[in-house]
């Protein structure tokens, strides 16, 4: 798996055949991660728990082992597909109309369904 911080602010977590298994801004990683990315270059690249910063200009700084915190990102990829689904994927509302209580609306669906009639939802509603 490799993890890669594009100079674009963007986000890769991909496998060994470069096939995409998670991309994002910098700022809906944030959202996703619950923190920002730990960027101390440019751009950083991991593979083969090995991380490789570059400069500005595509020109390697440095390398070495991994550090944990990058580690813990890739071993983060389904929590972060979750997060991501649930992001572009807003819970569903269901709108209200007529600003009716939930109880009018129970009563009209009981008297829809035949399962009381009119003259007793109206008896409950005049208890109010």
């Amino acid at each position: 798996m490799k993890l890669n911080y594009h100079p674009d602010g963007i986000v890769f977590i991909k496998d060994d055949n470069e096939i995409v298994l998670y991309m994002a801004t910098a700022d809906n990683f944030a959202i996703d991660y619950g923190s920002a990315f730990p960027k101390s270059a440019p751009e950083i690249r991991v593979a083969d728990d090995l991380m490789t910063r570059y400069d500005a200009k595509d020109n390697q700084i440095d390398s070495g082992e991994t550090p944990k915190e990058l580690q813990s990102i890739m071993d983060s990829l389904d929590a972060l597909n979750i997060a991501r689904a649930q992001r572009e994927k807003p819970p569903v509302t269901i709108p209200i109309s007529n600003k009716k209580t939930l109880g009018e609306r129970i009563l009209e669906m009981l008297v829809a369904e035949n399962i009381i009639t009119q003259d007793k939802a109206d008896a409950v509603l005049s208890k109010k």
